[in-house]
């Protein structure tokens, strides 16, 4: 027996020898991000400030004999997809230096994450030598590469490369785009969503031994399938299935021919759901595979597989696969014989007996909007043929309503019989209203007072306030399917001595850059978010400052841009009347500055836009542009595009005071807003006009909130110099 355990130790000694020296002589090298979305927060820290502490940590323990690297990109220049460097070599005893080179870096510029892990591969010499790379990424690729694609190529070319990703706040689907990379060369994907995730992942990668991270016969579990065969489009199916049923497993339906086990298919459901698994069937006819995808410690694997034929259908209803909120309209597109009485009905799940909750006839076209019910849960949406002598179901699909956003905000007092605004957030229907009812008052009807919300855009409702003193509730009431209900209440006292309704006072707020961009001159704009009690005026600065800038606002939530020579910083801010509001304004590498432009150019027939478009704006907040042609220089409101600019002439060479151009707001239904600068006619009929700098400013008449702001936006930044 003694014989047997120094044999067993003698072996065990030989093995952990083996290991350490295959240890020692790994050769790593960390790819580190340094765009500038690393200023983003995760509980309220900056990602970046998370990162280098973390990095801090895991480096004091790491063993002196390994040999480590670092790659930084994104960190030396701003919109540089060159910006890749090699700060660390890999080699024995660095853990000072690469710690001292993540400290310096700085933030700045974009992501080139699939060539600096190229750079990284190759600095290691993975043709030649085993090679492992392990990339720390806040976002996605930004500069046209491929990472999925370099896992292959390198997996096939190097001796033995292994790459690992930690997806440092990435979104699911974010993180199945780069979890490739790491899944074709045998590396794990960290999904790292707070500090101490980001140190479990580099703890594991950076310090852990090679065995565990690449198990040489790790034998999967087993799983099946049984489901039908065919399944028409956008109909639900159940699959029966067996597994190991972890957290993150799940179904998926699949094209048959994709091979990756991060698909982003939207036709999924989790095996934490139980078997049979309920799955949507895709919208469109042809050859599919439902797969159950099995979340390992080492990745995504596929475990088992069944074939799907999906046919076209005389029947389908699609619904849309964000979440419906209670009382809503829902937009279903749908197929069916089209019948002069056939129509669309929401039924509970499981009971008919009663009929629908509620229905729209088809004959209205596809997409059909229906109101849904306003209690949340699980519900059945049919297409009903009203055939001649019968009726019956040719399709019916589930429906998942949700509770939303409800809300209301109001003064907490105010006088007798006082106009006042109230703030709401529902589900916006034509017939939903907001009420004034007595303190207690249970029903549904009775109100004192009320106004209709008019729709879902949000914009606050004007009430008068009871000439009795007391307390009463507000409430928001909707019409949904299924009946009238109260979503929300607050509480409001009417006093004799309650503050007199005014206009809110304006307060100071102080906008600035992150200190890594110390010296970028930046031009500053603010428009206020609809919804919220604030006037419609846009500020903005009309030359480029370096430092923090400061100007007055109403109290409210504003979106703010600062557009940079290279950049854009960008984020929404709600600036309070007894707050600090100084806000630091993070580079959001989604947006880019607007080139300036002249007639020759033709930028945008790739998005269907005439010959005689010249500027527009894709961003989700507005773009500054300026024409180098006429000098003029504006801030174009998210999603306006105008004509060029020009300055009239007669055929006796009189020229105007100022140019003229024309901009124009995205279409709604068959209206389109527009403004124009200096028209050559104008009626006063038309609607308004009011002077600006360089002429004025006019407008048709409406009451639509979105181009009253994109008026006053205009108003605010329209500025001219001289051209060139």
């Amino acid at each position: 027996m003694n014989r047997v355990l120094k044999v067993a130790l003698a072996t065990a000694i030989a093995l952990v020898t083996l290991v350490t020296a295959s240890l020692a002589a790994e050769r790593m090298i960390i790819v580190m991000d340094g765009s500038g979305s690393m200023w983003g927060q995760i509980d309220g820290r900056p990602k970046l400030e998370i990162a280098r502490d973390t990095v801090k940590d895991v480096l004091s323990r790491l063993p002196p004999d390994r040999e480590l690297g670092l790659i930084a990109y994104g960190h030396r220049e701003k919109g540089n997809c060159g910006d890749i460097e090699l700060m660390v070599p890999a080699a024995k005893g660095t853990s000072g230096a690469v710690l001292e080179a993540v400290q310096s870096m700085r933030f700045l510029g974009k992501t080139p994450l699939t060539e600096a892990v190229r750079q990284a591969a190759e600095a290691l010499r993975y043709t030649e030598e085993e090679a492992t790379v392990v990339l720390v990424t806040d976002g996605l690729e930004t500069c046209e590469a491929d990472p999925c694609a370099l896992g292959k190529e390198l997996a096939n070319a190097g001796l033995k490369f292994t790459a690992h990703v930690v997806g440092f706040g990435l979104s699911e689907e974010e993180g199945a785009a780069v979890a490739c990379l790491a899944e074709n060369t045998g590396g794990r994907y960290f999904d790292a969503d707070d500090a101490g995730a980001l140190a479990d992942a580099l703890n594991q990668v950076v310090l852990a031994e090679k065995a565990p991270l690449k198990p040489a016969a790790a034998t999967p579990p087993k799983a099946t399938i049984s489901a039908p065969a065919t399944a028409a489009i956008a109909s639900t199916i159940e699959a029966i299935w067996t597994g190991p049923q972890h957290a993150e497993d799940y179904l998926e339906i699949v094209p048959s021919g994709e091979m990756s086990a991060s698909s982003g298919s939207r036709n999924y459901a989790y095996a934490a759901q139980g078997s049979p698994a309920r799955l949507l069937v895709p919208a469109k006819a042809g050859d599919y595979l439902i797969r159950y995808i099995w979340s390992s410690p080492e990745g995504r694997t596929v475990l088992a597989t069944a074939p799907l034929q999906v046919t076209d259908s005389e029947f389908a209803i699609a619904v849309p696969p964000d979440p419906i909120q209670m009382g809503s309209v829902a937009s279903l597109a749908w197929k069916g014989p089209n019948g002069p009485g056939d129509y669309l009905a929401i039924f509970p799940v499981g009971n008919r007996d009663n009929g629908e909750i509620s229905y729209s006839y088809v004959s209205a076209g596809s997409p059909l909007d229906i109101l849904v019910p306003n209690v949340p849960g699980d519900y059945e949406i049919s297409y009903i043929v009203e055939g001649s002598g019968e009726r019956r179901s040719g399709i019916t699909v589930p429906l998942r309503v949700i509770e939303g956003e409800v809300w209301l905000k109001a003064p907490a007092s105010v006088r007798p019989g006082a106009a006042f605004s109230v703030n709401w957030r529902g589900p916006g229907n034509n017939v939903d209203y907001i009420d004034i009812v007595p303190d207690g008052h249970t029903e549904t009807f009775g109100e004192l007072t009320y106004a209709y919300v008019g729709g879902p855009e949000r914009e606050p409702r004007e009430l008068a306030a009871p000439e009795e003193p007391g307390t009463y509730a507000i409430r928001y009431l909707s019409e949904g399917a299924g009946g009238r209900r109260v979503l929300a209440s607050t509480t409001l006292t009417v006093d004799p001595n309650a503050p007199e309704a005014a206009a809110q006072g304006l307060v100071e707020a102080r906008f600035d850059v992150p200190p890594d961009f110390a010296g970028t001159p930046v031009t500053w704009s603010a428009v206020p978010l609809p919804g919220q009690p604030v006037a419609p005026e846009a500020w903005a600065m009309q030359e480029p400052v370096v430092g923090q800038v400061s100007a007055t606002f109403e109290p409210g939530t504003y979106s703010v841009r600062g557009d940079a020579p290279d950049m854009v910083f960008a984020g929404e801010v709600t600036i309070s009347p007894d707050g600090e509001n100084t806000f630091m304004i993070l580079p959001d590498e989604t947006l880019a500055p607007a080139p300036a432009q002249t007639e020759g150019d033709e930028p945008y027939e790739s998005i269907g836009m005439g010959e005689d478009t010249g500027y527009f704006c894709e961003d989700s907040t507005p773009c500054r542009h300026s024409d180098a042609e006429t000098g003029l220089s504006f801030l174009l409101p998210a999603g306006w595009h105008t004509d060029f600019p020009f300055v009239y002439e007669t055929a006796g060479g009189a020229r105007a005071d100022g140019p003229t151009m024309s901009f124009f707001g995205p279409a709604k239904g068959d209206a389109i807003a527009s403004v124009t600068l200096n028209p050559h006619q104008w009626l006063s009929s038309n609607g308004p006009c009011e002077d600006v700098a360089m002429g004025v400013l006019c407008r048709f008449d409406t009451d639509d909130p979105d181009t009253l702001t994109a008026f006053e936006i205009l108003r605010a930044t329209l500025s001219l110099s001289p051209p060139g």
